[in-house]
């Protein structure tokens, strides 16, 4: 299921601060959509540590508090989601590019992408999984892993 993300404008501006350092635009474009899509776990795919390290499990206790990404007055999707006992979660967006996720795995594949001569891809099928083996392989051979 779906993670439902209250602050997922904070999400996706980090995925648009990696991809403006991408050279080929469908690069950036799916720099924006997949990872943006595998951390929302649309496919079910979302790994447990990724999981952690990127959300909180937004619970009433933090209105009291200044913590970041939860903001003051909650979207009233996020209220209606709270009283149907729904999970709500929140990004962490403070220094992202400190977690594994951010500098391992986007970070290779924003790399990968940027590489000479430019992998071929089809842009249209690369999966977030995908991706992250092919970054991983082009590391490996070129000692950089």
């Amino acid at each position: 299921m779906p993670l439902q993300v209250s602050n997922i404008c904070d999400l996706e501006r980090a995925l648009r601060n990696r991809a403006a350092h991408l050279t080929v635009d469908d690069a950036n474009r799916w720099l924006v959509t997949v990872p943006r899509n595998y951390l929302l776990n649309v496919a079910g795919d979302l790994d447990d540590a990724d999981m952690r390290e990127n959300f909180k499990q937004y619970h009433r206790g933090w209105e009291r508090h200044a913590l970041d990404g939860v903001p003051e007055v909650l979207p009233g999707w996020v209220e209606e989601a709270l009283r149907n006992g729904q999970a709500v979660f929140v990004y962490n967006p403070v220094q992202p590019t400190g977690r594994a996720f951010w500098n391992k795995k986007i970070e290779w594949i924003v790399n990968w992408f940027n590489s000479r001569p430019p992998p071929e891809i089809d842009w249209n099928n690369l999966s977030f999984a995908e991706a992250l083996r092919r970054a991983g392989e082009w590391y490996q051979e070129n000692g950089l892993g």
